[in-house]
């Protein structure tokens, strides 16, 4: 199928769902599975809304946001998938900046 643009990084907020980053909220304390905190039906919902259900998306956080946001989209790439923290989490993103550079680098 044909491909939609997110238009923009947007954050997965465990009480908010999906949030593009102009949206201001107020500061909370709940993770994905949490009591209160927001169900793949309700993140479906938001995406149909906004009819990004074919966007190309890269999750970058940990399992429990990776598996809410493979219910809207299976294909997704998550590139932190199976870090054992915070620390491997770092080290991959630099990594994968590293990368980029290096072929930009190269396309010059």
């Amino acid at each position: 199928g044909q491909r939609t643009d997110l238009k923009g990084p947007h954050t997965l907020s465990a009480a908010h769902g999906l949030l593009d980053l102009s949206t201001e909220i107020d500061p909370y304390d709940i993770t994905v599975g949490d009591p209160g905190s927001v169900s793949a039906d309700f993140v479906q919902a938001q995406v149909r809304e906004r009819g990004i259900e074919s966007a190309e998306v890269t999750v970058l956080a940990g399992s429990k946001y990776v598996a809410l946001a493979r219910q809207s989209w299976p294909d997704l790439v998550a590139p932190l998938a199976g870090a054992g923290g915070i620390g491997e989490m770092k080290q991959r993103l630099s990594q994968i900046r590293l990368a980029a550079r290096a072929e930009a680098g190269q396309q010059r």
